[in-house]
Order: C-alpha cells, then structure tokens, then sequence
C-alpha cells in the first residue's frame, strides 16, 4: 500500500497552528490565563478555527485495484453529517472505492457514490464508523467580494494538510470553451494535489471546491479556479440522492464562432456556436439541424461557445424540448429539439492541472514521434495533467533510452515502456539548449501518490 506523506498520531491544535503559521487564528478557540490582576477571560469559543477545518479535510488517493483506478492523489473535505467526502470527478476517475485519510492519521477505504463529469464533482462516503465533523457549503445566494480573505486547504504534490491564503479575484470565471461552469477565481496557491479540496473562509465556510489553475499551466501562477460552493452542494446534494444525474443533449458538436466567423457565414456583427457536426439520428439531426448551421441562441438566451451550448441544455433532462436559433447559409432559421440523453466521454478534464497525475492511460501521456536522420524519438505532445507532464516531460525532448535501455524508434520507446516493470519509468532525454538529463515517470497513478513531482533527488547538478 503506498506511504502517503501525511504525520500519523494525534496533532494538538497548538502543534499543528505553529507548524502551519497559524498561531493567531486559534486564540479564539483556546482559554487564556494571565499573571496580572483582574478576572481571567475566555476568547469567543465558539468560533472555528482553521485548525478545526483541516480535521474535515481529507487526502483522497486509490483505493481497491480491482475496483478500478483512481485518477491520483487529491484532496477532499467532509460535507454531511452521513460521512459523505466531496471531491472532484477527475480525483475519482472511475474507481469504485478511494482511500481518505484524516489529519489525525486515521484511514479509511470510502466508497464512490456518484460522479458528475460536467461539474467535475464527485461524492464518495466513508463507513459508519468513521467519526467526522462536516464543513458548510456556502449558499448559492453567496456574493463573493473582491480582496476577501481566502485558504486554500489540501494536499498540494504530497504535502498533506497544506494552507494556502488569498484573496478572491472574480467570479464568474471559464477554464475553456467547454465546461459549462461559472468559476470563482483566487489567488490561494494551488498545485497538483489540491483538486477537491475546500477554499474557505476565515471561519471555516466553504466559498468553493478547488479545481484547476488556467489550463495553459500545470503549477500555481496565482490564478486558482474552484466551483463554487453553491453549485457544488446542489450537485453534490442529487448525487447523493440519484447516484449520478442525467442531462440532456442536443447531439452535435460545435466550436467558436467570432464575429469575423459569424460575417463570413452571413449572420452578420454577433458570435455565435458553429455546427462542426451532428450525429447521425441523434436529437439535432432529428430536428432538421445541419453541420454548419450558426448556432444564436437557445431558447431564447443568446450563446457564443460551446460551454453556453451546454449551460443552457445541462439543467434539463431527455425529452426536454428545447428552442435552438440558428443561420443557414445567411438565412435565420427556428428549431425545436427534444434533447437526447447526455453521455459524457471524458470524466472530468477539467482540472487535471491541479489532479497530481490524473492521466490513467498507460503510455504515461506522452506521443512520440521520429526525428529524421538520428536515433531514439522526439515528444511531439504531452498530455495536459498527464503523468509525463506532472514529471518534467516536455515537447521537443529527444528520448534515448528507457530505463537504461537504448531505442533506436519511436516504436522502440512504446514497447519498452508498454512492458515496463516496477512502478518507475526512467527516461533519458536530450533537451535542446539543456543536454541529457534524465525524468523518472510514476508508472501508475498509484504509483505516483508515493513518489510526488519535484523530488530533490530527481535536481540535476550544475556541471561538476
């Protein structure tokens, strides 16, 4: 069973505030005496603490193998009164158990009760007799102001049980043209590992459940991302009633149509979702809508990108009729479609930046390709949250061995690390501008919750 990086045994308040720079905030919870004359004053005691919310937060890591994998070591907090852990979906992937583990070094194998792969939230439950305090989720009425004070609670690259602090930045914030959630930004520090863990406020209330840095980054660049808090407990509250909630569909897929697009396919000065294609006796189809049909609004609200495209369908289920907008060949046109059962491929995508090695496939994320006239293979792609990228892989690395063993080809480089043994893959590459070095890849997300990116062995020496 891999060795989380947590402290067992128990952690006094005192203990864990002085360790965690947090001495200040647990004076309300603690009863003063004093030399001086004059009657001793107990602080508000009612008040909780940060130190008091770090006991409902949780590591979340793999659980059973034969109950599918786990998607990595991530981060979770207790939100019911039943035991029910929120996290996020990619956190969970798709296993059927996860290990948790509690500050005070207690564990327990939880099980998954639901995921939601279009909020990339996910609740799993802990066993009857495994006493937590639960956190409060913010209402979906909560105003978020600008410069309040946040912290960020969780397990960034193994570092269990970490605070970070900062401030709100905005709301309303998108991670890409797809998922169909309204973020809170901040800028607690997050890094792989915090996924799924609580962003709170002073006293403890959960303002949102953290999710991804930008996607064009994989560590903290000061632009955390977390769904808030009231959407997260609405999901959470109907996966643990549904197991799982189904949403309707159009049945096609879309991409961004600027202004200059929408022009050019006549629809004149607006932005719009273009059709890239339907499937075939699907919902759209069945409608009379058309590959390269200019998507306008959908009933009547007006859409830009593919995320509105799914906003505007996700809150209703199969069978809802929906009104869609749109312009043909420069002509507007009005269809109705009954929505067809939503069937999300990718669980959770977004986020994999803040997952700590959420990619499950076993080539570790990385694609490969020749480089002409030399031996070995180029990266030509790493995947974003892969393991390859967590690690230190990168585009342009020319790969010459694979644990000692010289290739010659591409082919070469996925057959050695396809039949691979031991839970690391050791890597020497020759980077442009830096030589050879080597990278040594988790072989398993398992793996990986043992051995986090950035170890100080894994440094490479100046010149010596």
């Amino acid at each position: 069973m891999p060795k989380l990086l947590i402290r067992s045994g128990p952690i006094s308040t005192l203990a864990l505030a002085v360790a965690i720079g947090l001495t200040p905030l647990i004076a309300s919870a603690a009863v003063h005496t004093s030399r001086h004359d004059g009657p001793v004053l107990p602080a508000e005691a009612s008040r909780p603490t940060l130190a008091d919310a770090l006991r409902s937060v949780v590591v979340i890591g793999p659980g059973d193998p034969q109950a599918g994998p786990a998607s990595g070591s991530g981060s979770g907090f207790v939100f019911t009164d039943e035991g029910h852990v929120m996290t996020n979906a990619h956190v969970v992937g798709s296993a059927a158990t996860v290990s948790v583990t509690f500050i005070d070094g207690r564990r327990f194998q939880a099980a998954v009760v639901g995921v939601d792969p279009r909020t990339d939230i996910a609740v799993v439950r802990l066993p009857a007799d495994a006493e937590a305090v639960p956190l409060t989720l913010a209402g979906p009425d909560q105003v978020h102001l600008p410069g309040a004070q946040v912290y960020a609670l969780g397990n960034p690259l193994g570092y269990a049980f970490s605070v970070t602090s900062g401030v709100i930045s905005g709301e309303g914030r998108t991670y890409d043209v797809i998922t169909p959630v309204d973020f809170l930004q901040h800028d607690a520090a997050l890094n792989p590992g915090s996924s799924g863990g609580p962003l709170v406020d002073i006293d403890g209330l959960v303002l949102g459940v953290n999710t991804a840095t930008p996607a064009e980054t994989i560590f903290d660049i000061g632009i955390g991302l977390a769904i808030p808090g009231g959407l997260a407990s609405q999901v959470g509250g109907r996966l643990i009633a549904e197991g799982s909630i189904v949403r309707g569909a159009l049945g096609l897929r879309v991409s961004h149509a600027d202004r200059m697009v929408a022009a050019a396919l006549g629809a004149g000065d607006v932005e719009g979702a273009l059709i890239d294609s339907v499937e075939p006796g699907g919902a759209s189809a069945q409608a009379g809508l058309r590959a390269g049909d200019l998507l306008l609004a959908i009933d009547h609200q007006a859409i830009a990108y593919p995320r509105d495209v799914m906003a505007r369908t996700m809150s209703h289920g199969p069978g809802h009729r929906v009104t869609v907008d749109f312009v043909r060949s420069g002509r507007p046109g009005s269809a109705i479609v009954t929505l067809e059962r939503d069937s999300p491929t990718l669980v959770g995508r977004v986020g994999l930046v803040a997952a700590g090695g959420a990619h499950d496939g076993g080539d570790l994320g990385l694609r490969v390709g020749p480089e002409e006239g030399r031996p070995g293979a180029v990266v030509t792609d790493v995947v974003m949250g892969s393991r390859a990228q967590n690690y230190g892989l990168a585009p342009g690395d020319r790969v010459v061995a694979v644990n000692g063993m010289m290739v010659a080809s591409p082919e070469e480089v996925r057959a050695w690390i396809g039949g691979a043994s031991g839970s690391l893959v050791v890597l020497r590459v020759e980077r442009p501008g830096v030589g050879l070095r080597h990278v040594s890849i988790p072989r398993t997300p398992a793996d990986s919750v043992s051995r986090r990116p950035g170890l100080a062995s894994e440094q490479q020496s100046p010149l010596l």
